[in-house]
Parts: structure tokens; sequence; C-alpha cells
């Protein structure tokens, strides 16, 4: 299934950390724009969750913005305020925003009062930086007014047509990137797009 795979490809990162500190010089980053950055100008929380969903080849908005991400979600009806599940795009809003949402994680557990994440660009505990920590970790966080909401997925059923769908010359989207992923896994050399 999509979720399992996404967290089983997000907990290899956890503890990777930007290099220099406070720089948001990151893997995720140089994959989200294709080259190293550097700076104020980007934050990687959001990098991050594309990253992993891109290396997942589970089809989502190429944003950086927590904001677009999840309006994204909204605007496909796919976003909902309460009862969270493993593989939901947690958004969350920590004070000194004025946007309406500007953290994002990906959801590993659920329990009761709280779930637990793994988020990029935050401290590994509560005394750092939420949205702006540096590293990716792995947190247990209150169902509080922090969250403001949950972008999820639809289940895949397990149909011949879902499982081994018809890909031709000009095919895009999630299953030419699963169909490149395994191609390369035995030995060919293609871009993942």
């Amino acid at each position: 299934m999509a979720n399992e795979k996404v967290i089983e490809i997000a907990k290899k990162y956890v503890g990777v950390t930007e290099y220099p500190p406070n720089s948001n010089n990151v893997v995720f980053n140089t994959k989200f724009y294709g080259r190293e950055v550097s700076g104020a100008n980007y934050p990687w929380c959001c990098a991050f969750v594309w990253y992993i969903h891109n290396e997942a080849c589970v089809d989502i908005k190429k944003t950086a913005s927590c904001a677009e991400l999840g309006t994204w979600f909204k605007n496909n009806g796919k976003f909902k305020t309460s009862a969270p599940k493993v593989g939901d795009i947690v958004f969350f809003k920590f004070s000194g925003s004025s946007r309406w949402t500007n953290h994002v994680g990906i959801v590993v557990e659920v329990g009761n009062g709280y779930i637990k994440t793994i988020e990029g660009n935050t401290s590994s505990d509560e005394k750092g930086s939420q949205s702006n920590g540096g590293i990716v970790a792995e947190r247990k966080r209150k169902l509080n007014s922090t969250i403001v909401g949950f972008g999820y997925f639809e289940p895949i059923e397990n149909t011949p047509s879902t499982i081994y769908p018809t890909i031709k010359i000009g095919s895009r989207g999630a299953s030419v990137k699963t169909l490149q992923t395994l191609l390369n896994s035995n030995g060919a050399n293609l871009t993942v797009d």
C-alpha cells in the first residue's frame, strides 16, 4: 500500500540535518529545486513531504509552501480537521506566522489524544523550533489547536488495473514513476520523472 511505502521511506531519513546548521541546505531542497540552495528563503518541511511522496511514486503537489499544499488538498476534497489516519499529511499552525498553516509532517501512528509524525525541518524536541529546526525527526504531537487539519489520499483498490495499469508512450503519473523506479532497480539508468 502507498502509505506503508511513504512511511518506510520517511523513516530512513529520520536524523538527517541541514548542513551547515541554520542554512536550509539539505538533500530534500536540492532534489526539489534541482540544485543546492541555502538561506532563509528555502524552508524545507514541505519539500521533505514532497520528496518522500515522490520517492514512493505517490502524486502530490510540488510546492514548498505549506499553505499551498493544504489548499491543494482542500481544492481536491481531500482535507479533514479530525480523525487522522496513518499516512495522512498533518498541517500545523505555530505562533509567529500569518499563514493559516506553517508546517507539515507525515502521520505514522495515531493514539489516544496524540499522533506520531515524521517531520522535516523541525527540532527533535519541544524546546527547539517546531517549524524550522533543521532536522528530520519523529515527533509525538498532542491533538490540539496547533493542528489545523489533515490532507489524505484515497485508498488504492487492489485490482489488476490499479496494480498493473497499461503504460504507453506519453503516459504520466505515479504509475510511470513506479515503472521507472522498478526498471532502475533492475539495472536501467532512467530519470524518475
